[in-house]
């Protein structure tokens, strides 16, 4: 199609070491979330709720930056799986530490 149209097409290639995307969410950033905030961004996930789920992470932006901006950057894109499993995961890893301690 491109060639009776005669489009050309340029590809841009991303610099090393970038997959485009940014910060990976890790569960390990997620347990500095005090109970409260870690709660409540559980609920709104769970009840997908986009207006509460902003609310929340713009108050995470007050403890951490960095995070609250990787969070944002799910959130627009509607991965909101993503984060609860993050959550969730980082959550699991608490317990076993606390049994294992």
């Amino acid at each position: 199609m491109g060639r009776h149209l005669g489009v050309r097409y340029l590809y841009r290639e991303l610099p090393k070491g970038s997959s485009g995307s940014g910060a990976a969410l890790l569960p390990e950033a997620l347990k500095t979330l005090s109970k409260s905030l870690h709660d409540e961004l559980r609920e709104a996930l769970v009840r997908l709720a986009p207006g509460p789920i902003t609310e929340v992470i713009n108050r995470v932006s007050e403890q951490d930056a960095r995070l609250a901006e990787v969070l944002a950057r799910y959130a627009k894109r509607f991965a909101y799986t993503e984060i609860l499993n993050a959550l969730e995961h980082g959550n699991d890893r608490s317990r076993e530490e606390v049994r294992d301690g």
